[in-house]
């Protein structure tokens, strides 16, 4: 037998080895079988000839390069579950799942719902159900129609090229990757507040590596004046101490701090533990010196750490 498409039917013209099965053919015809296309038996130009109605149709073939790749993979379970409830009827029936064709351009959809919609062949003669042909038909589609590769039919695509995976496994295989697809991207490692923190601390070191080039600029402007005499002794004192004042905040000067006393008094006291909670949130901009005080855990930064350090030394230098 060879199948014909014209306009809005299939035929299909039985050649003189093919036996007709009336059996089978009530059976299709019944409309018991909504995964199977309406069939009717003809005599054209006095030949037996089975006409299938598509005018509701497209195939498989031509409705790829249409699809995205969630409606592909979708379809294809469709045809998988479809392929199921056909192989439970025709266990009570005479139909013979290897009268089925499998061929992409004799598979059809539904132009609207997408459902496929499969050509059976009521013929007596005995075949095997073509499982590898579908596969092939499968992969075929995939890797030809860019519009419908992903990463997830990509993966059906692989489990299909490896032979001891089964067809039916991708009803299982399809749906996990439909919800891959749909999970939401993981929410960051560390909390919002941590990396507020860390943007801080990043922010404080651009300002000390900037404050820290002024003070060298500033430097190297005293060293020149005082080597070519540009300036008497006076203006180069006031250069001095203005770049003094620059390089600290909250009279703190750049003399070595005991480690906790940020404010130079001599003691560890509430003032330096205020001080450091406002560098810790962006509020003050510490010294060099102030840094190295406030740095009491030596991890190089200055954080809540640093924090609940200064406040037990805080505690231990009130008591008597």
């Amino acid at each position: 037998m060879y199948l014909i498409k014209q306009a809005n039917m299939l035929k299909c013209t039985l050649e003189p080895g093919d036996r007709l099965s009336e059996t089978q053919l009530m059976e299709i015809t019944s409309g018991g079988h909504s995964s199977l296309l309406h069939c009717q038996k003809a005599q054209i130009n006095g030949v037996m000839t089975l006409v299938y109605d598509t005018h509701a149709y497209n195939t498989m073939e031509s409705s790829a390069s249409h699809l995205t790749p969630q409606q592909m993979r979708q379809t294809i379970l469709e045809l998988l579950h479809a392929l199921r409830q056909l192989e439970r009827q025709s266990e009570l029936s005479g139909l013979r799942m290897g009268n089925l064709c499998v061929e992409f351009d004799k598979v059809y959809l539904n132009g609207e719902t997408l459902r496929p919609a499969f050509v059976y062949v009521p013929v007596e003669s005995a075949k095997e159900f073509p499982e590898e042909e579908l596969r092939s038909e499968i992969i075929e589609t995939i890797q030809s129609n860019e519009c419908v590769r992903d990463g997830g039919n990509q993966r059906i695509v692989q489990y299909l090229q490896d032979p001891a995976n089964s067809l039916s496994g991708l009803t299982e295989l399809i749906p996990r990757i439909g919800e891959e697809v749909s999970r939401p991207a993981p929410e960051p490692e560390h909390g919002g507040q941590l990396h507020r923190l860390q943007a801080e601390n990043q922010r404080l070191r651009q300002r000390m590596l900037l404050f820290g080039g002024a003070a060298v600029l500033l430097i190297v402007i005293v060293v020149l004046l005082v080597l070519f005499g540009g300036e008497d002794k006076e203006q180069v004192d006031a250069v001095t101490e203005t770049g003094t004042a620059a390089s600290t905040e909250n009279g703190t000067t750049e003399a070595a701090l005991k480690p906790g006393d940020l404010n130079g008094d001599g003691k560890i006291t509430k003032e330096d533990r205020e001080l450091l909670a406002a560098a810790v949130n962006g509020e003050e901009l510490l010294s060099p010196a102030q840094w190295d005080a406030a740095d009491l855990n030596g991890d190089g930064k200055v954080d809540m750490n640093d924090c609940a350090e200064l406040t037990l030394m805080e505690t231990e230098e009130e008591q008597p």
